[in-house]
């Protein structure tokens, strides 16, 4: 027969009196059969009431612990049971197909996507979860019971009852969508949710919550409503909901954070992608001042993060400090480069014309700084600069225009660069201020990483940026110089691969046939000459517009080599140099020479093959003329030498003074060999 349980009011008395009533009391039930006493002691310090609370609370569970018989509460699943029967009706039979549906999606969504979410979430277990906590995410009910629960004046099953029962009810106000409830519908700012967030916080969380997570003036809201493809989903404020949900209530403790996979598994409903979450992610990290980030985890906290600081720091440097940095950034790129491609020299943002030398040798690379940018059109900064550099060398005119052309900025890709500078500079700024601001071990070290981050992140912008080739062409000596320009790909060094799609376009040419420059002689230089100097030619190839642009000086004297190189008179011939008394031409070859010792200097000239080939019969009739002795008159000869004519004078044959060889030696012991000869 059941028993009437009786609530008794304990005598008043002593503190020791009141304690032998208790022990009275429990002896009594234990020797009473089938009496029940439940005992309800506080499991807070707070709830204990000072050191006399304390005492009392520590006797009476030595009394009780004599005769009881504990009941363990219940565990975190069984909790899902508990909040769900308080908060939500029964779903009628004839709605389970509904619920069964969304389960359905979740574990399917969870099973094919196995990297975007934590690696429990594909399983079996982890749909019963899903099934004992619906309406309820577990994610959710796991925060609470786990994150919240480590507060001190949360409790864990009254305290999600009455936490949950007011985001609920903001929830159906507000018609909200959402299949389950999540850590990302929490909606924190709302006048019924904040107030009992914030019971269990310290009150400066308000201010962080209306400013960095959630409400029309926070930065999360400012970001969707700046990305239409966040807006949709409110995706950044959910983020925000998810990793504040998780995180706040452990400020103060070694806060490990959410990471990526965690956050999706906290905002991420069925037909939604999770990369639309990740972008808002990122987003966010950049621009929330309270929320703080390292090695791929995320926390708010009640401290301002090192990337809000950076931000700020970054907002507030000048434009003119963020031009000269670039300017010094690509300077040093550029300079740092191994593979200059085609160029001989290369002149990085000069300040003005007069930077620039104006001398003959290679082809010249003018990399324009980032005030002289390209739109595209002709009368950019970027073209104006390289026709005022390619005329001018300050106030004197320009000789030597045809080893001259330019790589420029595209204007439409500065603001990324300029960005991502201010960003560099803002976090060097916080290194060199490490002890000034007190930073920590960790965020010393986030700092010096996010430096060589965007210091790496400035040089790729700097080769995505600077990807115009201009360069002056002229078809004619008579016709106006037209400028080409084109875009370069951003895949190798940006000096190389200027070079190749320069030369790929005949803008500049590495190698030069002998027939290409002998049209170009026809049309423009010849004009009747015999011959033509060397060192002239190589000055008009450095001068001219209308003429090739060769890479340098040894591809003309390569095209010279390969014209008399070959077994056959190529179009032009060489001589070492031209005796205008004898009219003869001294170290001539014509063809059979691939080897010719080919100079540009004062002497050096290239002869028409007619000219040569007639120089060349002369010598060979001259050669094959009799043996015998030139008989000339004794008395011409007298009057040449001023001698009294006494016997016929007789001229000997003149012979060679000069001969050209080949002679092969071994590569492994050419010093050894070089001996034979003198």
């Amino acid at each position: 027969m059941p028993h009437r349980i009786c609530a008794t009011e304990p005598p008043s008395g002593s503190f020791d009196s009141n304690l032998s009533f208790v022990q009275s009391l429990t002896e009594a039930v234990k020797a009473s059969p089938g009496t029940l006493l439940v005992a309800s002691l506080p499991a807070s310090q707070i709830e204990v009431g000072g050191e006399g609370g304390q005492e009392a609370l520590s006797r009476l569970k030595q009394t009780f612990s004599r005769v009881e018989t504990g009941w363990r509460p219940a565990d975190q699943e069984e909790s899902y049971e508990i909040v769900r029967r308080r908060l939500f009706k029964e779903i009628p039979g004839d709605r389970f197909h509904h619920r069964d549906n969304t389960l359905k999606q979740f574990a399917k969504m969870y099973r094919d996507s196995p990297n975007e979410f934590p690696q429990n979430c594909e399983g079996e277990d982890y749909r019963r979860k899903l099934e004992k906590a619906y309406p309820i995410h577990p994610e959710l009910f796991d925060q609470l019971y786990t994150s919240w629960g480590s507060l001190e004046k949360f409790q864990r099953t009254r305290g999600v009852l009455r936490l949950m029962a007011q985001v609920i009810h903001e929830l159906w106000m507000n018609n909200d969508p959402s299949v389950m409830i999540m850590p990302g519908s929490v909606s924190i700012s709302s006048a019924r949710v904040e107030p009992e967030l914030l019971h269990y916080l310290d009150v400066s969380w308000q201010s962080i919550i209306a400013g960095d997570v959630d409400g029309p003036n926070s930065t999360p809201y400012r970001i969707d409503q700046s990305a239409p493809n966040l807006n949709r989903y409110s995706a950044t404020r959910r983020v925000a909901r998810a990793i504040f949900m998780g995180t706040a209530p452990t400020h103060g403790q070694d806060n490990k954070g959410l990471d990526d996979r965690q956050i999706n598994l906290g905002v991420v409903q069925p037909g939604e992608r999770p990369a639309i979450f990740g972008d808002a992610l990122r987003r966010l990290a950049n621009n929330a001042r309270f929320m703080h980030g390292d090695l791929g985890r995320y926390w708010y906290s009640m401290s301002a993060s090192l990337n809000r600081l950076a931000a700020d720091r970054a907002g507030q440097i000048e434009e003119p400090l963020v031009l000269l940095e670039i300017d010094k950034a690509l300077a040093t790129y550029i300079n740092g480069l191994g593979d200059r491609g085609h160029f001989d020299t290369v002149q990085v943002a000069p300040s003005n014309s007069a930077d620039v030398p104006d001398e003959p040798g290679g082809v010249r690379a003018v990399v324009l700084g980032v005030a002289h940018p390209h739109t595209g059109r002709d009368n950019s900064d970027a073209m104006a600069e390289a026709k005022d550099i390619l005329l001018q060398r300050g106030s004197t005119p320009r000789v030597y225009r045809n080893m001259l052309v330019f790589l420029a900025a595209e204007s439409r890709q500065l603001d990324g660069l300029k960005e991502a500078m201010r960003s560099s500079l803002a976090w060097a700024g916080i290194v060199k201020d490490t002890d000034r601001l007190n930073l920590t071990q960790r965020d010393s070290a986030l700092a010096k990483a996010k430096v060589a981050e965007a210091a790496e992140t400035v040089k790729t912008r700097l080769k995505e940026t600077w990807c115009y080739l201009l360069y002056p062409m002229q078809d004619g000596a008579q016709a106006d110089v037209e400028w080409i320009a084109s875009k370069v790909s951003a895949q190798d060094g940006l000096l190389s691969r200027a070079s190749k799609k320069l030369a790929s376009d005949e803008g500049l040419l590495p190698e030069l046939g002998p027939a290409r420059l002998d049209r170009e002689l026809q049309k423009y230089i010849w004009n009747g000459k015999g011959h033509l100097s060397l060192r002239d030619l190589w000055e008009y190839l450095n001068r001219y517009i209308y003429l090739p642009r060769v890479k340098d000086r040894n591809v003309l004297i390569k095209a010279v080599r390969a014209a008399v190189g070959a077994m056959v008179p190529g179009p032009f011939a060489y001589a070492e140099r031209w005796d205008e008394k004898s009219g003869r031409y001294f170290g001539l070859v014509l063809q059979n020479a691939a080897n010719a010792p080919v100079v540009i200097d004062s002497d050096s000239v290239i002869v028409k093959p007619e000219v040569a080939e007639k120089q060349a019969l002369e010598t060979a009739a001259t050669t094959a003329a009799p043996s015998d002795p030139v008989q000339v008159p004794v008395k011409a000869a007298a009057e040449q030498t001023g001698l009294k004519p006494t016997a016929a004078v007789v001229q000997s044959e003149r012979y060679p003074t000069r001969f050209i060889g080949t002679v092969m030696i071994s590569a492994d012991r050419p010093a050894h060999e070089k001996r034979r000869f003198g």
